[in-house]
């Protein structure tokens, strides 16, 4: 692509208007190379969210087909495919579980935080539910709580000895 001939009154306008609009937060690296516009959904996003949607009336209409058919094609291929997808499902929660399990400490506290603020955003948790509850130490959340070490040694390795 070749270098676009403009005037210099024309990239002093433009200059000032990717001023303002990064004085705004329009713009700038978090956009990245969208420039700002927003991100169009992919045509399989939205039969997700669809399908998200009528994920009870799916349901329902395949246990139907897996256990009331007359045919028993139809309720053999309607199993096979209801036990494909609960594989499927399986396999996610597991890879879910595993990335968990590699996110360095940092990176989990903020997936931690993002996703309780989201929580909070669209009110499915109160942070007042949060804020009132008990203080607990480091050693009452791994279990063993204050004087109740068993042993010395457990008291020990948790740094609970003088």
């Amino acid at each position: 692509m070749g270098k676009i001939q403009i005037s210099d009154a024309e990239r002093e306008r433009r200059s000032e208007n990717m001023r303002e609009l990064h004085a705004k937060g329009k713009a700038g690296a978090a956009f990245g190379h969208l420039g700002g516009r927003p991100r169009k959904k992919r045509v399989s996003e939205v039969i997700n969210e669809k399908m998200e949607k009528e994920a009870e009336n799916i349901w329902s209409n395949l246990r139907q087909l897996a256990f009331d058919s007359e045919s028993e094609k139809i309720r053999m291929d309607t199993t096979f495919k209801l036990l494909e997808i609960e594989e499927k499902e399986r396999k996610v929660v597991i890879d879910e579980e595993v990335g968990y399990e590699r996110l360095k400490h940092g990176d989990l506290a903020e997936f931690v935080i993002g996703n309780l603020f989201e929580l909070l955003r669209t009110g499915e948790i109160n942070l007042g539910e949060i804020i009132d509850a008990e203080d607990v130490t480091e050693l009452e959340v791994v279990g063993i709580g204050e004087g109740d070490y068993g042993d010395e040694e457990k008291a020990e390795e948790a740094g609970a000895t003088d």
